[in-house]
């Protein structure tokens, strides 16, 4: 029995740092006739076509994106699939939590504190949720996970107007520390 793209996706999302399971899929997208098999080939080998594979993300990167085509500022793509994504707090509520899920790193800019619970509880990307807060530029929130739950960490400068680290802060049971300097 031939698997389908879902189950190939699923095996994926089973064990994202399998590359065999990303080689399966490759081979099942060229079958489909879609090159982006290719590229997740070509990112999988040991010497990388940069120009091929710049080429096969420009003509893929609506299909790579997804959700995040028409909200996402800057990208990364590894191993065939969307990486890395920098979005503005604005457009959280269009990105889908599925498509998060399978990112390694999220990186929302223009949080604010009303945002910030939410942001920590809802979207948790496989390794590192960045939440820049634009009351400075030291100022960022990292929230990386390094096992269940959640373990965050957050640095920077907190003491801007109408911004309550303290209260924020021990107000969520996932955050284990945080640094203000």
């Amino acid at each position: 029995m031939r698997s389908t793209g879902d189950e190939l996706l699923s095996a994926i999302d089973a064990d994202p740092d399998d590359d065999a399971a990303r080689r399966v899929y490759a081979d099942w997208l060229l079958d489909q006739g879609d090159s982006r098999g290719e590229l997740i080939h070509l990112q999988l080998a040991p010497v990388h076509d940069e120009p091929r594979i710049r080429t096969l993300i420009e003509q893929h990167r609506d299909a790579l994106l997804g959700s995040f085509s028409a909200i996402a500022r800057a990208f990364e793509i590894r191993r065939g699939f969307v990486a890395a994504v920098t979005i503005d707090a604005s457009d959280v509520a269009r990105a889908d939590r599925v498509a998060v899920a399978r990112l390694e790193e999220l990186d929302v800019t223009g949080v604010v504190e009303a945002d910030l619970l939410e942001l920590l509880t809802v979207f948790q990307p496989r390794r590192e949720l960045t939440l820049h807060i634009p009351y400075g530029a030291a100022v960022q929130a990292k929230h990386t996970r390094s096992g269940e739950p959640w373990d965050v960490l957050l640095t920077g400068v907190f003491e801007m107007q109408g911004f309550n680290i303290d209260n924020t802060l021990s107000a969520h049971p996932a955050i284990v520390g945080y640094v203000n300097r």
